[in-house]
């Protein structure tokens, strides 16, 4: 909250990547992957793009409208709020994971990703 008061950015993403113990690996490959593609999309750095630590200007949330409705949702607000000029800033987070199996669909969910980063290409 604090980077976010001194203005650091309009969009905050909590940042996993730099302390990634106890993530299974497969996430850290996927989490790396899609970063990087949504950093192209958005034109700019985004390390951990499939955080859902976010904090967001409300102006930044009017100017853009969404699509999307599920996991890629995340990806979407990123680019989107790059293309209309919003600074997009890293905190650092801690990485927390219990005995709690992930509801991501593999198959189905990064099918929905393609889609969205085909889309992205003509905001």
């Amino acid at each position: 909250m604090d980077a976010f008061r001194s203005g650091a950015g309009d969009l905050l993403v909590g940042n996993r990547m730099s302390e990634r113990k106890g993530m299974p690996l497969v996430r850290v490959l996927t989490n790396i992957a899609t970063s990087a593609v949504v950093s192209a999309l958005a034109r700019c750095r985004i390390e951990d793009s499939q955080s859902g630590y976010r904090l967001i200007r409300a102006d930044v949330i009017r100017k853009i409208e969404l699509v999307t409705s599920r996991y890629e949702t995340e990806s979407e607000i990123l680019i989107k709020s790059s293309r209309v000029g919003a600074r997009i800033s890293a905190v650092p987070i801690r990485t927390i994971y219990g005995s709690e199996e992930s509801t991501i669909n593999p198959f189905r969910d990064t099918v929905r990703f393609f889609v969205l980063v085909f889309r992205g290409l003509f905001w």
